[in-house]
């Protein structure tokens, strides 16, 4: 399962964090078969990973070994639809993960290629960036 909250965290509201990177190499899959890596600088809220979580589960159930490399670590904000301007930052609203290009989001193992690939591609379109799956190189 997901947290939704880290363990703990240092600042109540933070400004905006720098998502490009400078590097363009891929890293690849540790654990397991396969996992699925980003193409793009992004930020991932708790209900996206949530929903590919709930994709996870309906597919395998608890025959299938998951390994999420994500954890949401930054806070962010959001004020009031009714809030007037000024009065200072909103409440916080919920944590997000800036992820850059190259990250695996999460490994699969102990399934087969072709129950693989489609749930990685069930998986993708529920992501707010472009995808690839890739593979473990011994």
């Amino acid at each position: 399962m997901i947290k939704q909250l880290p363990n703990k965290w240092k600042y109540g509201r933070v400004f905006n964090v720098n998502v490009k990177s400078s590097s363009s190499s891929f890293n690849l899959v540790q654990y397991y078969t396969m996992g699925l890596a980003i193409l793009d600088d992004c930020e991932v809220f708790y209900n996206q990973l949530f929903s590919v979580f709930k994709v996870l589960k309906k597919y395998f159930k608890k025959r299938a070994l998951i390994k999420f490399n994500v954890s949401l670590q930054i806070p962010f904000t959001k004020k009031s639809v009714s809030a007037r301007m000024g009065k200072g930052k909103g409440q916080r609203k919920g944590f997000k993960a800036v992820l850059k290009k190259g990250t695996i989001i999460f490994e699969l193992g102990n399934i087969t290629y072709i129950e693989g690939i489609n749930v990685l591609l069930q998986c993708s379109k529920r992501l707010p960036v472009k995808t690839r799956i890739c593979f473990f190189k011994l």
